[in-house]
């Protein structure tokens, strides 16, 4: 089932990912994001694997290893593992402040009824 709400997107890589989502993903919490909108994208692993909800976020494990690049080189080749259509992509080195969540989600709203309002 495809979901329209807003997911973040973090891509990072298994060597890096231990010592940047300890930091990325408390501060999206904190600024609202729900744990279900979190999705992280490891790339450099040794195989593809489907996500898996942990508890605090959505993971998906992939061979790819394009650097920043790998969560969009993942969209592209497994476009049906994706269970929404719309996100926000973060590099695992960003964090969110306050207001973060309310802020994205105001203005993605704000720009979409404009271009609905268009159509």
């Amino acid at each position: 089932m495809v979901t329209h709400e807003l997911n973040f997107l973090i891509n990072t890589h298994r060597d890096y990912a231990p010592k940047t989502l300890r930091h990325v993903i408390p501060s999206l919490l904190q600024s609202g994001v729900k744990p279900e909108n979190l999705w992280v994208i490891k790339g450099g692993m040794q195989s593809d694997g489907p996500f898996n909800f942990n508890g605090l976020w959505n993971e998906m494990p992939t061979v790819n290893n394009a650097i920043d690049w790998t969560t969009f080189v993942t969209i592209y080749q497994r476009p049906g593992d994706f269970p929404f259509e719309d996100f926000f992509y973060l590099h695992d080195t960003c964090l969110a402040g306050k207001g973060f969540r309310r802020l994205i989600v105001e203005r993605s709203e704000e720009h979409t009824s404009e271009l609905q309002s268009r159509l």
